[in-house]
């Protein structure tokens, strides 16, 4: 898909994640120090996984997602997305 108007695609993204109850959060420092820490702790971690986890960490969310290499670490919680539509429960 190529996108031809970024102004009007980042506009009607914006829309959908406010629609959602999502929002958007900037790129901070912290969380990619916070991401050197948790590879160099979890050697599983790829760069993604572990800067997620560190936004998560971070901000105190929870993490949507198959991968279950998230539950090795602490203090981290992970949702698995089929739990979601049981209202949460397995």
């Amino acid at each position: 898909m190529e996108v031809r108007d970024e102004k009007r695609f980042f506009s009607a993204l914006g829309n959908l994640l406010e629609l959602a109850g999502l929002r958007a959060l900037a790129p901070s420092a912290r969380y990619h120090a916070r991401a050197a820490g948790l590879r160099a702790r979890y050697p599983s971690l790829t760069f993604f996984d572990s800067l997620h986890a560190a936004v998560s960490l971070e901000e105190g969310f929870r993490i949507v997602s198959y991968d279950e290499v998230y539950d090795e670490i602490e203090g981290l919680v992970r949702v698995d997305p089929r739990t979601l539509s049981s209202g949460g429960k397995t």
